[in-house]
Formats: C-alpha cells, sequence, structure tokens
C-alpha cells in the first residue's frame, strides 16, 4: 500500500469518525496525554504537498497557536481561570478584551473562523474543590466546542497536544541559536541584575570554557539568558526604543530598564507555569538512542526533560567535544615538536658529516 493510498483510507476513516460523532452529538475524540504523538506530528509537517488536509496543516500550526496564546494577558493567565490560556489558544480561541463585572474581570475571547465568542469569569476567589467550580469548569471545557458556531473548523478538532512542544530539537539548531542570542545580548551592553540559576559549579565552569572558546568578548550572562529560553527584543512605543527580554514560547516579558532595580532575576521561575523551557510535560523531548546515554544519566529521575535541562546536556556535550578537540589539538603540536626535533637532529647530522668529508678532501690535497 503507498503512502497517498494510505493516507486517503485514514482521511476516509477520519472524516467517518467525524460525521458519526456529529450526527451523535458526541463531542470530538481527543488523544490521551499517554499516547505518542509527537512522531506522528513530525511525520505530518514534513509532508508538505497538496496531498495534506488542509485540517491537519491547522492541528499542527504552530505559529497560528502562538499568534493566539500572545494574546492572552498576564491578568488571565495569574488568575483562576475555569479554562486555561493554553486550552483555549487550542481549541482556535483569542483574547480580544476584559470587563470589570461585580464578580471580578471578566476576560472576552473570540474565534477567528466564527462569530463564536466566549465570556471567562475568574475564579479565583473561589475554592477549587467547591462542586459548584467544577460543575462551571466541566461547563467551560464543552464550551471551549460547542461554542463555536455549526460550520466552524474549531467545533469538531483542537490543535494536538504536541503544539507547544520545546521548538529545539538539534545540538545543531541550539548551536546556532545560542550563538546569534548570546551575540545580541553582547551588543546591547545592557546591565542586568544578577541571574540566578540551578547549575552547579561544575556546569557553570563548563558554560564558561564553551563561551570563551566560541567567543571571547561574549560574557556570561549573554550565554545564561539564552540558555534558559530568554531572547532580547526591542519594543518601539510613541517614538521611544526600549530592549526587553522575553521568551518566545511563552511570551513572558521583562523591560531592561525596569530590572535594573531588581537585585535578581530567576531564569527558570520567570517563565510561565505552561512553559516548555520550563515543563516537561508540555516540552516532548524525544532521548533517540544515537545520543549518548551518558549525558541522559545527569539527570537521575524518570521525569521527562524540560526545555533548560536539555539545552544543559547540549552544553555538557559541547564541553566535551571542546575538551578532546583540545586533547587532539595538543597530539598534534607534540607530535610536531617530537618532528620538528628528529628533523633538526637528522639535519645537524647531515651537516657534521659534510664538513668531516671537507677535512679529509683538504687533507688528502695537502
Amino acid at each position: 500500500m503507498t503512502y497517498h493510498s494510505t493516507l486517503q483510507s485514514a482521511q476516509a476513516l477520519v472524516g467517518l469518525m467525524e460525521r458519526v460523532r456529529k450526527e451523535h452529538q458526541l463531542l470530538p475524540y481527543t488523544p490521551s496525554p499517554k499516547q505518542d504523538v509527537v512522531s506522528i506530528k513530525d511525520t505530518l509537517l514534513i509532508d508538505t504537498s497538496s496531498d495534506t488536509p488542509p485540517y491537519l496543516n491547522r492541528i499542527y500550526d504552530r505559529q497560528a497557536f502562538l499568534t493566539r496564546l500572545k494574546t492572552f494577558s498576564v491578568l488571565y493567565i495569574q488568575s483562576h481561570r475555569p479554562v486555561s490560556a493554553m486550552t483555549c489558544a487550542k481549541h482556535g480561541w483569542h483574547s480580544t478584551r476584559t470587563v470589570d463585572t461585580d464578580s471580578g474581570i471578566m476576560c472576552l475571547l473570540a474565534c477567528s473562523d466564527c462569530t463564536g465568542t466566549m465570556a471567562v469569569v475568574d475564579l479565583s476567589l473561589h475554592n477549587p474543590k467547591d462542586p459548584r467550580v467544577q460543575t462551571i469548569k466541566a461547563k467551560y471545557e464543552a464550551g471551549l466546542y460547542t461554542l463555536h458556531t455549526q460550520e466552524c473548523f474549531w467545533r469538531l478538532s483542537r490543535c494536538d497536544d504536541s503544539i507547544n512542544r520545546f521548538p529545539i530539537s538539534s545540538f545543531k539548531q541550539a548551536r546556532v541559536y545560542l550563538q546569534h542570542q548570546s551575540k545580541r545580548l553582547c551588543e546591547s551592553q545592557h546591565p542586568l541584575p544578577a541571574l540566578v540559576h540551578p547549575l552547579t559549579r561544575d556546569r557553570v565552569e563548563a558554560l564558561q570554557e564553551v563561551c570563551r572558546h566560541e567567543s571571547p568578548s561574549s560574557s556570561m550572562d549573554s550565554y545564561l539568558l539564552p540558555l534558559f529560553g530568554w531572547c532580547l527584543e526591542e519594543v518601539v512605543s510613541a517614538g521611544v526604543s526600549s530592549h526587553s527580554i522575553i521568551c518566545n514560547d511563552c511570551f513572558h516579558r521583562h523591560f531592561l530598564d525596569a530590572m535594573e532595580g531588581e537585585l535578581s532575576f530567576d531564569l527558570v521561575q520567570s517563565h510561565r507555569t505552561h512553559c516548555p523551557w520550563i515543563h516537561g510535560q508540555e516540552a516532548l523531548i524525544q532521548w533517540h538512542a544515537t545520543e549518548s546515554n551518558s549525558l541522559y544519566s545527569l539527570y537521575n529521575t524518570k521525569t521527562p526533560l524540560s526545555g533548560y535541562q536539555w539545552m544543559i546536556l547540549f552544553i555538557t556535550k559541547e564541553h566535551r567535544l571542546l575538551l578532546q578537540s583540545l586533547v587532539s589539538d595538543r597530539t598534534i603540536i607534540e607530535y610536531a615538536r617530537q618532528q620538528k626535533a628528529l628533523l633538526h637532529k637528522r639535519l645537524e647530522g647531515e651537516a657534521k658529516e659534510i664538513l668531516r668529508s671537507a677535512r679529509s678532501v683538504e687533507t688528502d690535497t695537502c
């Protein structure tokens, strides 16, 4: 069976399932969190031909998902809502505005594909274990689908759970990312508060050596920030330019001017809770068999790796390669030194032989 015939059969099966669920007014099928969807997602993203169903592209459209997620304010994310910002973005909802009510600040959501709207209440003042709160949550979870119009794509679909996975998938990408972001941070020359991180002394020394090798003029902080997912961004408001550091996966932003009065900045805790840089369940990092098992064993845990933990493994590997390279360079230099000494000794011997022969000729002539 060819790829295209298999894909057509799968499309027909998915269509049949959707029709049956719609006829019987059932909610769409959603995969179990334990299901391994990462390899499926990777395969589908690789195939960008016209044969790929449009709905699959939308389910795995990370940029569109992040665009929706970015609309949710800190007010929404940090308060107790019946549905999280990430869940809403996965279901096609984006935030439009907030409204003050007697029961708190209500956030209004909308769908760009239909006329559907949703008003999300704040449950921060209520006990999460209250049965009434659980009932409200259940209604909102159902509303993620039902509040879309009948014709809307999102009424029967949602983004795959892997949509929020860690964005860097190879050590090569990690190297390019670190070099680019550290260069930008170095060029800004903006003072930073003390950076708080979970690195051990050995890891710090390894990072310092890698930093000195890659860019002798770079500061340690310019590598630490991107290592934990923080990038430099210029913001222009009312003609005035200012710089901030931002995570492009959870959109938590910190303006550098405002940070001047702060004593420290926690590189891990400053991310939002759903961020794949700190959340292993969201990162969905696959550890391939081709990678060194000894690197993975640096974390004596069965929990999934978060993004920053994976980046630390990258630095560890880079440091090992650097040490191997230095040892190799020393070996080459030592070999060259030995060869030079041997050549010098040989030339010295030949010169003495020539002088001895010359003297012998002079003696015979006399």
